[in-house]
């Protein structure tokens, strides 16, 4: 569906802003230690001269979200950024998370002194050697002693920032620590917050009565949390397209914190009102509102949770990314919004997005061949041009989307022999 250039736009306040792509720790399951990152998004740092040119041009943002998928602490510049910061009126957060291994003692006093608002610290133990054994090469007790600097450099200047929460990412190895850990955060005065992992693969939990009594989460696994609550785990993070946008250190938009897969075009540090409301991530909006079907250049269409979006129908609403004072009436809305997709269209879409993934080949395709996913996008088309409506193409459509879930998948480290086919060379099949 075509839309005008004041469609699916958002106004400049917070954004997320990445000040560091490096990190000097090997979890397992993480993809910056896997090199996963740096092959799309580079490795480097944000710069506090464009960091102040971002600022000076854009007077309305009041908030920046400094951690994502490195550690932000390792940037050799961050004193000046603090500073810069809080010159200009900007709230700083690390609430994406921060190991806290690496931090000079400037730094840790710049953190109380200019008033960064909140860190969130990454301890999946409450010993050393618990610790270590997702967080490699981290150092608990030095974790712990820059915990505490913090907390006395807050002592000293007299004030409550930055708030402290310890996230404890539950795994098999360290779920007897949890009622530890959260003495421990109660004692340096951190929040806890227990996290399911998103990698079953790796130390899977052991103690299910365990994990539930001491967290007091209503599930063990992600997997159990999506069925009891009928809600997407960490869904809000489809929200930050419009709330905070991602950014990445040199200024290239990319939508989400999850995204690692495609820049989506603009940079921020030339104009950040056209980088965040590009032509791409404005489809992007539109598709987590169901409003266009999804489209190969659109990292969302190989994203699990746009995908449960789809099956489920649970699209973003406008009241839940718009103040009230800014919310159109339903008359207006069902003027400028079309209708929602159908359950046909919603499976059409689902398969396009799961099948079109460059990133998995499936054991078999339905003829028993070695073939990449996005092959089966193909098959799916040819499947819908030798019917004359959409109607008579279902049953096909069901067949192919039930067999990708009871097929596993085998991830590729480096797609290289996938071709992408264009648009224009679709149709000339």
């Amino acid at each position: 569906m075509p839309f005008g250039p004041n469609d699916y736009r958002v106004g400049i306040g917070a954004i997320r802003l990445e000040a560091s792509l490096a990190c000097q720790l090997q979890c397992p399951s993480c993809p910056t230690a896997a090199g996963q990152v740096h092959r799309v998004l580079g490795k480097g740092f944000l710069r506090a001269n464009d960091f102040l040119s971002l600022i000076e041009r854009n007077p309305g943002l009041h908030s920046v979200e400094l951690s994502n998928y490195g550690e932000p602490f390792l940037n050799p510049q961050m004193l000046d950024l603090l500073r810069i910061a809080a010159k200009h009126g900007v709230a700083l957060t690390c609430d994406n998370g921060a190991n806290l291994n690496t931090v000079r003692e400037e730094v840790l006093e710049g953190l109380v002194r200019y008033g960064m608002r909140s860190i969130t610290c990454a301890l999946d133990g409450a010993s050393a050697a618990t610790y270590a054994i997702y967080r490699r090469r981290g150092q608990f007790e030095q974790v712990i002693e820059n915990i505490r600097t913090i907390n006395a450099y807050k002592a000293r200047y007299g004030t409550a920032y930055p708030h402290l929460t310890w996230q404890f990412v539950i795994f098999g190895h360290n779920e007897r620590e949890i009622f530890t850990a959260k003495r421990m955060a109660d004692e340096l005065g951190m929040k806890f917050r227990p996290k399911l992992s998103w990698d079953m693969r790796f130390s899977p939990i052991r103690d299910r009565r365990t994990i539930l009594r001491e967290s007091g989460l209503p599930a063990t696994t992600i997997k159990e949390f999506q069925r009891l609550t009928r809600t997407s785990y960490a869904g809000e993070l489809c929200h930050e397209l419009w709330t905070r946008p991602q950014i990445n250190f040199d200024g290239q938009v990319l939508g989400c914190r999850a995204n690692y897969r495609r820049i989506l075009g603009g940079n921020a540090f030339e104009d950040l009102d056209a980088a965040i409301n590009g032509k791409a991530i404005r489809y992007a909006r539109a598709m987590l509102m169901g409003d266009v079907p999804p489209r190969e250049d659109i990292p969302c269409s190989h994203c699990h949770h746009y995908l449960e979006r789809v099956m489920s129908g649970h699209w973003i609403r406008r009241e839940e990314i718009e103040p009230p004072a800014k919310q159109m009436s339903k008359s207006e809305s069902s003027r400028h919004r079309p209708s929602r997709p159908s359950l046909p269209r919603r499976i059409l879409w689902f398969g396009l997005g799961r099948m079109g993934t460059m990133d998995y080949v499936t054991p078999q395709d339905l003829l028993g061949n070695q073939i990449p996913g996005w092959s089966l996008s193909r098959r799916f088309l040819m499947v819908l041009r030798s019917r004359s409506r959409l109607i008579k193409a279902i049953p096909e459509i069901l067949l192919m989307v039930l067999w990708s879930f009871r097929h596993p998948t085998i991830p590729i480290d480096e797609p290289k022999n996938i071709s992408i086919q264009t648009s224009e060379q679709r149709s000339n099949l």
